[in-house]
């Protein structure tokens, strides 16, 4: 496993490495964070089919299974994506639009190509053009 973080944004990684430096919390902390967040935003986006709502859900259910397995050596990387997903003043507005959640998932994508957790990565849909 390597230690630098894949690109992001440049909002988003500035957002990222002060997470990064904020003491370790207990993976039971950040779990709970995790999903009080959840319990907290699904409710705005009210079309739960929407691409934010389904970004959403990857993204948390995705830290929660990275929380449950994840080796000390990787815990800060994952806690920072955590912190990330679970703030307010991220790069992009969660529920502000149906977009909210896509810098989320840029930063947890980037956190499971750095502990080597591909499959976990969210996957966005294809947009589909309506033929005229």
């Amino acid at each position: 496993m390597h230690d630098k973080i894949g690109p992001l944004p440049t909002e988003a990684e500035e957002i990222y490495q002060g997470f990064l430096s904020r003491p370790l919390a207990t993976v039971s902390m950040l779990h709970t964070m995790v999903e009080q967040y959840l319990e907290i935003v699904l409710p705005y986006l009210t079309d739960l089919d929407s691409h934010a709502s389904r970004t959403a859900r990857q993204v948390g259910g995705g830290l929660l299974t990275l929380l449950e397995d994840c080796p000390e050596e990787q815990l800060r990387h994952v806690q920072a994506a955590a912190l990330y997903f679970a703030s307010y003043e991220d790069a992009q507005p969660d529920i502000e639009s149906d977009d909210g959640f896509d810098d989320d998932a840029e930063v947890f994508n980037a956190v499971c190509d750095l502990v080597g957790r591909d499959e976990l990565k969210v996957r966005q849909e294809p947009t589909t053009v309506a033929s005229i």
